[in-house]
């Protein structure tokens, strides 16, 4: 058995299980590590692909996906924002907007955030000023700014 390069196993003739044969093995990675990153063949060992080529197309790849499904909703959202929504209240710290077709009330924005309510938020004034402090206190938390930051690690 041998290792060549990043961690791509490749076994030759029969599998030896010793401890000289794990050393060797450990030797020859970090030898040829350090050969391939001097030489700068990354690409193929011995006509094969290389373990790190596969795991980077599979991570970007999954981040081209989550990138558009991210900014594909929120356009959308946006767009229903826009032209759903009407001004209810502007006495409190941030405008409410009543929207009919969500489920729960949300905050919305990042630079310019709102208060997002459905009809059943305004059903009674103790629910609706539950409702208006519960977002407040999400925008006072910055929780906008973490689901930016979230979504942002997320494609990294």
């Amino acid at each position: 058995m041998y290792l060549r390069g990043h961690f791509l196993c490749t076994f030759g003739g029969q599998f030896q299980n010793s401890m000289s044969s794990f050393s060797s093995a450990i030797n020859t990675l970090f030898v040829n590590a350090n050969n391939d990153a001097v030489t700068g063949s990354f690409s193929k060992i011995n006509g094969s692909i290389r373990l790190e080529t596969v795991i980077f197309a599979i991570w970007f790849t999954g981040t081209i996906i989550l990138f558009v499904y991210l900014l594909t909703t929120n356009i959308v959202f946006y767009y229903h924002v826009r032209n759903s929504t009407q001004i209810i209240d502007r006495s409190k710290a941030l405008t409410v907007y009543l929207m009919k077709n969500i489920t729960s009330p949300c905050l919305y924005g990042i630079l310019r955030p709102k208060i997002l309510v459905n009809e059943a938020a305004l059903k009674d004034d103790e629910t609706y000023d539950s409702v208006c402090s519960h977002e407040l206190a999400h925008y006072k938390s910055g929780d906008h700014i973490w689901t930016l930051l979230r979504c942002v690690c997320c494609l990294c």
